[in-house]
C-alpha cells in the first residue's frame, strides 16, 4: 500500500489513526477504480429503482394492486440507499478521508442499517402477500387492505429506525478507513456483541426463516393448482395461478440476489465481533463486501424487468412515450419556422398556434400546411 500524507488529515485525524492503528492509505489507480465502480452501482441503482417507481405510478393494472405499495416501499428504499449511503461513500472514497463529521458519520451509519433492516422486513411482507393470495384468494381484499399495508410498511420503517438509532444512541459509530462507511465499532464492549445478536436474530434470522417458510408453501400450493387445473377440461395457460408463479419467480430470485450480496457484509461483521483483533481481517474484504451489499439494491428492477409481464409492458410504454415526446419536441420548432403558411406573419398569432399544438396533432397541420 502506499504510505501519504493526505491534505484533510488534522490533529483529530492523528489521534483517529493511533486508535485504528491504520497505516496505509488507498493509491490513486485504486481510488479511480473504485469510484468508477461505485458511481456506475449509483447510477444504474438510481435509474432502474426510479423506472419502477414511474412504473407502478403509470401502470393502470400495477396501480390498482395493493401489493405494488410494497415494491414502492422497497424502491424507495434502495433508491434512498443509492443517493444517500453509496453517494456519502463516493464522497469520502474520492477525498480519501480518514475522518468524518460525527454528525454525518452517525446519520449515514444509522441511514444504512435501517434501510437494510426495512428491505429484509418488506421482503418477508412481500412474500406473506402472495401466500394469502393463493391461499384465501377470494378473501384477498379483505385481508390486504391499503390501510393495512400502510401500518405494515409503517412497522417496517419502525424497527428499523429502532435498530439504527440504538447505536447512535450509545455513541458506537466510527468510520472505517477500508470499508469507506460509517460502522459499529465492534471493538468497543459487550453492548455491540448483545446488540448485533439481538438484531440478527429480530431482524435477519425471523425475517429469512419466515420468508423462506411462506414461499416454499405458496409455491407449493400453486404447483398442485396449475396441476390440477391442467387436467380439468377447461384449463389455460391464463390462469391466475399461472400469473402468481411468475411474480413468485421473480421474487424468489430477488430474495437469493439479496441474500448472495449481503452474505459478505454479514459475514464480515460477524467475524469483527468474533475476532478481537481488528487486522486480523485483510482491508480490502471490508470494502468488496460493502460494494457487495450495495450490489442488493441495484438489481431489483432487473429481475422485476425479466419475469414480470406486468413491469416489462410498463417499461416498454415509458420508453415509447419518451421517445414520442423528444419526437415532438424536435418537431414543433421545425414547424415553426418552415410549415407555417407565409400568410401567418403576426409573431402572436404564430405562438398562438404553436401552444395549441399537441402530438398527435402534428403529422395533421404538416399535411394541412403543404397542401396550402
Amino acid at each position: 500500500m502506499m504510505n501519504r500524507p493526505n491534505f484533510t488529515t488534522s490533529i483529530l485525524d492523528e489521534r483517529y489513526l493511533n486508535i485504528t492503528g491504520y497505516t496505509d492509505y488507498r493509491s490513486t489507480v485504486e481510488i479511480t477504480i473504485c469510484g468508477i465502480v461505485l458511481i456506475a452501482i449509483i447510477t444504474i441503482s438510481v435509474i432502474g429503482n426510479t423506472a419502477v417507481i414511474c412504473a407502478i405510478r403509470t401502470n393502470h393494472h400495477l396501480r390498482e394492486q395493493v401489493s405494488s405499495l410494497f415494491l414502492l416501499n422497497l424502491c424507495l428504499t434502495d433508491l434512498s440507499c443509492a443517493l444517500f449511503v453509496m453517494g456519502s461513500t463516493l464522497f469520502t472514497l474520492i477525498l480519501d478521508v480518514r475522518w468524518v463529521t460525527p454528525i454525518w458519520c452517525d446519520f449515514t451509519c444509522a441511514a444504512n442499517y435501517c434501510f437494510i433492516i426495512v428491505s429484509m422486513a418488506t421482503l418477508m411482507f412481500i412474500s406473506a402477500d402472495r401466500y394469502i393470495a393463493v391461499r384465501h384468494a377470494l378473501r384477498y381484499q379483505q385481508i390486504v387492505t391499503p390501510r393495512r399495508v400502510g401500518l405494515v410498511i409503517g412497522y417496517t420503517w419502525i424497527q428499523g429506525l429502532i435498530f439504527a438509532i440504538i447505536p447512535v444512541t450509545l455513541r458506537w459509530i466510527h468510520y472505517d478507513y477500508w470499508e469507506v462507511t460509517c460502522a459499529i465499532d465492534w471493538q468497543s464492549g459487550q453492548g455491540p456483541v448483545i446488540y448485533v445478536i439481538l438484531a440478527f436474530t429480530v431482524c435477519f434470522a425471523v425475517p429469512g426463516v419466515s420468508l423462506v417458510t411462506l414461499y416454499y408453501r405458496t409455491s407449493r400450493y400453486v404447483k398442485r393448482s396449475i396441476v390440477d387445473s391442467q387436467q380439468a377440461p377447461t384449463s389455460s395457460d391464463d390462469s391466475p395461478h399461472v400469473s402468481i408463479q411468475k411474480s413468485l419467480t421473480s421474487l424468489l430470485v430477488v430474495v437469493i440476489l439479496f441474500f448472495f450480496f449481503m452474505t459478505p457484509f454479514s459475514i464480515t461483521k460477524l467475524i469483527k465481533v468474533l475476532v478481537p483483533s481488528p487486522d486480523w481481517m485483510p482491508n480490502y474484504v471490508n470494502l468488496v463486501a460493502a460494494y457487495t451489499a450495495f450490489l442488493s439494491s441495484m438489481v431489483n428492477p432487473f429481475v422485476y424487468g425479466i419475469f414480470r409481464p406486468e413491469f416489462q409492458n410498463a417499461y416498454r410504454h415509458m420508453l415509447y412515450m419518451l421517445q414520442r415526446k423528444r419526437r415532438a419536441n424536435s418537431t414543433i420548432p421545425e414547424l415553426y419556422t418552415s410549415n407555417f403558411s407565409p400568410s401567418m406573419k403576426n409573431c402572436d398569432q404564430r405562438r398562438a398556434t404553436v401552444a395549441v399544438i399537441t402530438t398527435r396533432e402534428v403529422r395533421e397541420l404538416t399535411r394541412l400546411t403543404h397542401h396550402t
